[in-house]
């Protein structure tokens, strides 16, 4: 019998934020203060309550991490899809052009990641001593905090390429490891979510706020189809479609409300008068202000005749005589009243990752039928104006038709979402061409991979910079 995942109580909220404090600060990627109470001991995994609370904690953290709310702005900059001003200059990001000197920035994305990675490693390391916890609960836990280990891991590994790999919490034996290749890494996250996908709960809650089977299969599905293995990203991808757990949300305006149909995972909000950190960063803050973002030229002209995404996800403002386009999925900014959660993973994508797969193996028909699902969700009403509005792709394509067809249905669908559409440039070997096109003049293929940090590289001789960078 499989264990229950408990869903989010507010009776946790002490404990999470004991758990909180305990951890806030972070001097090296390994290097986390000790704990000032007894919370991240033995005793926080002495029950089944406060163990489960402890990983609560973990989510409560990340919904407020740099990960979550710096990833989705400079990846959509550094690929073609934002661009933001200062004082009249695009910056780095825009530019696809990172220097040391914006080692601050990358070290806060470098640092968010493992300050989460260790609390999950902690959780991991407690539940396996732990004598007095229920096996089913130890079982369930440990694996919901391997899901939250790998999706770090996937989320650091898409920037910065290899990365240390940090399994454990004890300093001594952490504060010196080498980059671990990125091939390997994936070994590990794809090792970590099979883990997880065997052992959490099928069972999907109203609040679709903590990781379940299904959760880990969709992450399973992503992280096969970053490695090039097809066929098992078509199978995971398949699965969850096939739950008949989620469906597509069938107004594009309501795919990122909580407890969306189509959500599979999204993060409850702990900051007061917040929903989401995404909504903060896009939308205006007053009705006079300029977006502190705005979608580039290339983004907004890639879309057809009739795609309701274009009008659903996307807002504009007219300052000083410029309409300024700029991301919309979200639509509160601050609010106590909670209508929307950050989402991680929905259905939508494991019809691409499917469509992908289908495609890369041949399957060129299969695949088509799969992004035109897509399609016909995004897809405007007929008019006498337009009376084929986003029609269906042709199942008569060839490959290599179809695979830039995959590619553009998800640059549309996963617009400005979490760093999705640089990571398909880079994992696709596009970026070059696509961005040396853009970006002529700042352009260098060794950019495929962000600099590591300068203040990492201080703080750890064992690490090398990734090539190209230099002082």
């Amino acid at each position: 019998m499989k264990a229950k995942i408990a869903p989010y109580n507010k009776t946790h909220h002490l404990l999470m934020l004991l758990i909180l404090l305990s951890m806030s600060s972070c001097k090296k990627f390994v290097e986390i203060d000790p704990p000032i109470n007894q919370i991240t001991g033995a005793s926080a995994f002495s029950t089944d309550a406060t163990a489960t609370a402890a990983i609560v904690g973990i989510y409560s953290r990340l919904s407020q991490s740099g990960i979550i709310k710096d990833i989705t702005p400079y990846s959509s900059m550094y690929a073609d899809e934002l661009i933001n001003y200062t004082e009249g200059n695009p910056s780095e990001f825009a530019k696809s052009q990172l220097t040391l000197a914006n080692s601050p920035s990358l070290n806060a994305l470098w640092s968010a990641g493992y300050q989460n990675i260790y609390p999950a490693n902690l959780a991991i390391e407690k539940l396996s001593q732990s004598e007095s916890l229920s096996p089913a609960i130890k079982t369930s836990l440990s694996a919901e905090a391997k899901f939250l280990r790998a999706y770090l891991y996937l989320q650091l590994s898409n920037l910065f390429g290899d990365l240390p790999l940090v399994e454990q919490t004890n300093y001594t034996q952490t504060s010196q490891l080498p980059k671990t290749p990125r091939a390997q890494l994936l070994r590990f996250i794809i090792s970590d979510l099979q883990e997880a996908a065997t052992t959490l709960p099928d069972r999907v809650d109203p609040e679709k706020i903590r990781a379940n089977r299904w959760s880990a299969k969709a992450l399973l599905a992503r992280a096969y189809l970053y490695d090039g293995q097809y066929a098992l990203a078509e199978k995971a991808a398949s699965e969850v479609i096939e739950s008949n757990k989620y469906s597509l949300a069938g107004d594009l305006n309501k795919v990122f409300l909580k407890n969306s149909t189509e959500a599979i995972l999204q993060l409850y909000p702990t900051q007061a008068n917040q929903n989401t950190l995404d909504g903060p960063s896009f939308l205006p803050a007053t009705a006079t202000e300029t977006p502190k973002y705005y979608l580039t030229s290339s983004l907004l002209n890639a879309f057809e005749a009739g795609d309701l995404r274009k009008t659903a996800w996307i807002s504009s403002r007219i300052f000083l005589g410029q309409t300024y386009y700029y991301p919309s999925k979200y639509k509160v900014i601050n609010s106590a009243v909670l209508t929307e959660y950050q989402t991680i993973l929905r259905l939508s994508e494991m019809y691409l990752i499917r469509a992908e797969a289908e495609i890369q193996q041949g399957q060129i028909p299969a695949g088509i039928k799969d992004l035109n699902t897509i399609r016909k969700r995004a897809r405007a009403s007929a008019t006498s104006n337009l009376p084929n509005p986003l029609p269906d792709l042709v199942l008569s394509l060839n490959q290599t038709e179809a695979l830039l067809a995959a590619e553009k249905e998800r640059r549309m669908e996963l617009m400005n979402e979490m760093g999705h559409r640089w990571i398909d440039l880079k994992r696709t070997g596009r970026a070059g061409a696509v961005l040396a096109l853009l970006k002529p003049a700042t352009w260098k293929d060794y950019a495929i991979n962000w600099p590591l940090p300068d203040e990492q590289l201080r703080l750890n001789p064992s690490l090398t910079q990734n090539e190209g960078y230099t002082k």
